[in-house]
């Protein structure tokens, strides 16, 4: 009875869901919708496995925009490593100029094996021996994110070899850049037949790139980011592409229906951009800023992904940006005083708190 449970139980499966196998992405494991990597895999924990394919993430950038276009590189340098296609699209600065600033990819992890005991016997554990094969395996078959070594450029071959589509809105007409990009995105998932419409199986995913959209590069018409941004949403839902947006939050009267009209969003607050505020405390003083989590995913589910935390901190390392759980750090110093105001007095039986005694 049980066998026949458990052939039963293999062969489920969920009706109407269809999972592709794309290279460079996953399905989630909360909602079944198929995910792909933001470049950063602390990032992609952070909210709920990575980013869903049909859906936007949006970043408030940090006041110089340091740390953002950071961000925007590692999801482009992403997509050139899973090979998917890109369409890049920049007003401040030429979009062929970001591609050219990509990290490289860190194709060998270097590995930290554990000091043996003195006297112990043999290289391998014998009693997880077949844990360990099954280990090996998934990190042998798993190809969804990737590690990137920021003080290195990518190749010219790599950059070269991706599908890259190019969009700078001082080449189209000034008046109506939104609606021109959103032409070029709908045209290029035409051509590459990634609309969810289409009777291919899809072998590919689109990654739209958007660097700080509404800064005057763009347009002085703050009041069509709304309308681009919902528009570009249902163009994703129909679609097998994902978007990352920065945007200049900082210069904008009001953040606050862009971030409505977007699936994720979370702000940058650099510590170098008010050193006043943030050098004093200690707390900070490992780490490089902040990051507010604006909006979490919702889709397929009821219930978004909520993480065991919302104070988050990002720190930029000698080769790699992470982000982390603030914590406090130990205050080990020797200013460190406790407060004796009011000490704890050993008291006998029969005395108060006064140290009057009681006459029994």
């Amino acid at each position: 009875m049980a066998h026949q449970h458990a052939a039963r139980s293999k062969g489920f499966h969920k009706k109407g869901a269809k999972v592709f196998s794309i290279p460079g992405t996953k399905p989630s494991i909360q909602n079944h919708t198929l995910l792909v990597s933001s470049g950063i895999p602390s990032l992609d924990a952070l909210i709920g496995g990575g980013i869903a394919v049909g859906s936007c993430l949006l970043i408030d950038e940090d006041k110089y925009n340091t740390y953002a276009s950071l961000f925007l590189k590692y999801y482009l340098a992403e997509a050139v490593t899973s090979k998917h296609k890109i369409l890049l699209a920049s007003a401040d600065k030429q979009p062929s100029l970001i591609l050219q600033d990509l990290p490289q990819p860190i194709t060998h992890m270097p590995s930290n094996p554990l000091p043996k005991a003195p006297g112990a016997e043999g290289d391998d554990l014998s009693i997880a021996w077949r844990y360990k094969n099954v280990a090996m395996a998934d990190q042998a078959q798993s190809s969804f994110g990737h590690y990137y070594d920021i003080t290195k450029v990518m190749s010219k071959e790599m950059i070269s070899a991706a599908n890259v589509t190019l969009f700078d809105p001082s080449s189209s007409n000034p008046q109506q850049p939104f609606t021109q990009l959103l032409n070029t995105i709908k045209q290029t998932l035409e051509e590459q037949q990634l609309c969810t419409s289409g009777p291919a199986i899809p072998t590919n995913i689109l990654r739209v790139a958007i660097s700080s959209l509404g800064s005057p590069y763009w347009s002085d018409d703050s009041r069509a980011l709304p309308k681009f941004l919902f528009a570009l949403r249902a163009l994703l839902r129909r679609s097998y592409a994902t978007c990352l947006v920065t945007v200049p939050g900082h210069l904008l009267d009001d953040i606050g229906p862009l971030v409505r009209c977007s699936d994720s969003a979370i702000q940058l607050i650099s510590f170098a951009d008010n050193t006043e505020k943030y050098s004093k405390n200690p707390a900070f003083k490992e780490f490089h800023g902040l990051v507010n989590i604006k909006k979490l995913p919702c889709i397929n589910s009821l219930v978004c992904h909520l993480p065991d935390t919302m104070d988050w901190v990002f720190k930029l390392k000698r080769k790699k940006l992470t982000i982390e759980k603030m914590h406090l750090p130990p205050d080990l110093s020797e200013t460190v005083s406790r407060s004796q105001e009011d000490p704890v007095k050993a008291k006998s039986c029969g005395q108060t708190s006064s140290g009057v005694s009681i006459d029994f």
